[in-house]
């Protein structure tokens, strides 16, 4: 009798055929090729995964979830969140993304070179072959020109873009409650123990070293104010995108002039470099500059920011328990300028993110009165003198580095004995071994490793992770209270406030 289809495969007589279609069918699938967005994503996944396996993450931008090409800062994640940012004119979308996309260019690039060798055969391309760095840059600007809808793109990425504060939430559980009352009274003790030592005597220092930049100063406000227009009229958005030779100009121009109190060679700055046991030094025969460029929201516009790093071997320990003493120490130095070519304010921090202080200008600004339990920022106590008639001269204190004082110099001077040159603060991020090989001074959280500091044995309820120790841009937590952070999209905004009356600020009103 002749047996029915349905019953051969009731009784199994069918089901070889039937898995074989199956496999058939999956091996067709899995052949079927990705789309080239979807193997851009892939072979970024991958680049991504190993970067983290080989702990050199670079840890300067956060990674947009969903796009590892694109990394954002303070400033475009505030763009992001500010109302009605996904309602911005699609030409300011797609500078945003832009935006995100340089950041992630240039961390690409520098994890790349500190990669092992071996390591960087391992990104693979979507057809199995080896991944390279030009490789993955070209699918990712691919990836934006064949997208369907780039400013759907741009608002996606927007709503993702996140950067994490330099806090530790679960540190503060507990005992912050009564730790802050506590640093804000030791906070108000160290600021009028520096404020009294401002323009006294160096007691610690043995002689005096005088660096600066090489160049005398040559540019007019006018001509500032033209730089700042150019490099803001490149971007939809009003960031400053400067050319090679702009950025050089701008950054001679308003370089201090330092006067080191020198006790010993820990005293003075360097250039930050392996040595051949392949730990950090700082070679004090070489000053240095570390230059890096930076934005600022005031009063409805983007204002441009020099930052000058200048690093020290060492604090030296004032005693065989210092808290505050241990292996390199360093001042950030930052100019803030309106679009007028004037300054709007100086201020700096040391790269532990400690000792934040205002330095203002002689104007109408002033500092705001911080609210109930919010930590006051250090106000220098006299107003610099005019950007332009001089070059700003910090005098630096031995020992602990804090600037005690500020005096005009000759802006034509040019410091012949020991001038200091200029370097790019990504250089820092990749730095050459004896061996040729590239690391970074900073680890994948942003910290610089061998830095730690006895102060974090008792200051650590406040939240601030690791104090005392010295940290990558992007990670400097300035106050025990409260959370604030150096490269805050709105950070003057907040620490500043302008008489009613007085000479304009060269920026729009608030809305």
């Amino acid at each position: 009798m002749a047996v029915l289809p349905t019953e051969s495969l009731r009784h199994g007589a069918a089901r070889p055929a039937l898995v074989a279609c199956v496999l058939l069918l999956a091996a067709c699938a899995a052949k079927t090729p990705p789309s080239p967005r979807d193997a851009c994503l892939q072979s970024w996944s991958g680049f991504r995964a190993t970067v983290r396996a080989q702990g050199v993450a670079d840890a300067q931008y956060s990674v947009v979830p969903g796009y590892p090409f694109l990394r954002v800062n303070r400033l475009l994640a505030a763009l992001a969140d500010t109302p009605g940012a996904s309602q911005r004119p699609p030409e300011q979308l797609h500078d945003w993304l832009q935006a995100a996309f340089r950041f992630g260019s240039e961390a690409a690039g520098i994890e790349w070179r500190n990669l092992p060798a071996p390591a960087r055969q391992r990104p693979r391309a979507a057809d199995g072959t080896a991944q390279t760095l030009d490789g993955l840059l070209h699918c990712a600007t691919v990836y934006f020109q064949d997208h369907p809808d780039a400013t759907a793109l741009a608002r996606v990425a927007m709503q993702r873009a996140e950067v994490p504060d330099a806090y530790s939430t679960l540190a503060r559980v507990g005992g912050y409650a009564v730790a802050r009352h506590l640093a804000l009274m030791g906070v108000s003790d160290l600021h009028e123990e520096i404020r009294q030592r401002i323009g006294r005597a160096d007691r610690a220092a043995r002689k005096l070293v005088v660096t600066g930049p090489a160049q005398p100063r040559s540019l007019t406000r006018a001509q500032v104010a033209e730089l700042l227009q150019r490099g803001r009229q490149r971007s939809a958005l009003g960031l400053h995108h400067f050319e090679q030779e702009e950025t050089n100009q701008l950054f001679a121009h308003f370089a201090p002039v330092l006067r080191l109190g020198s006790a010993t060679a820990s005293d003075l700055v360097g250039e930050v470099a392996w040595n051949p046991g392949n730990d950090l030094e700082v070679r004090v025969g070489a000053p240095t500059a570390y230059h890096l460029l930076s934005h600022t929201r005031w009063r409805g516009q983007i204002l441009a920011q020099l930052n000058y790093v200048f690093w020290f071997p060492r604090r030296p320990e004032r005693s065989m328990l210092d808290p505050y003493a241990g292996k390199l120490d360093g001042l950030i130095w930052r100019v803030t300028l309106l679009p007028d070519g004037s300054v709007l304010a100086y201020d700096s921090i040391h790269p532990c993110g400690c000792y934040h202080t205002l330095y203002l200008p002689a104007t109408d600004l002033q500092a705001r009165e911080p609210g109930f339990m919010e930590e006051p920022v250090l106000v220098y106590p006299e107003r610099l003198p005019d950007a332009y008639g001089q070059r700003l001269q910090l005098q630096i204190s031995a020992i602990d580095h804090h600037v005690i004082g500020i005096r005009g110099v000759d802006p034509q001077a040019v410091l012949g004995k020991r001038p200091y040159k200029f370097l790019p603060y990504r250089a820092l991020r990749s730095l050459v071994r004896r061996d040729g090989t590239h690391a970074s001074m900073f680890a994948e959280d942003g910290l610089v490793p061998g830095t730690k500091r006895g102060e974090r044995a008792y200051l650590w309820p406040l939240g601030v992770i690791s104090p005392g120790q010295m940290r990558q841009w992007g990670h400097h937590a300035t106050a025990f209270v409260g959370r604030r952070h150096f490269d805050d999209a709105d950070l003057l905004e907040t620490l500043l406030a302008a008489a009613a009356r007085g000479r304009q600020t060269g920026v729009a009103a608030p809305q």
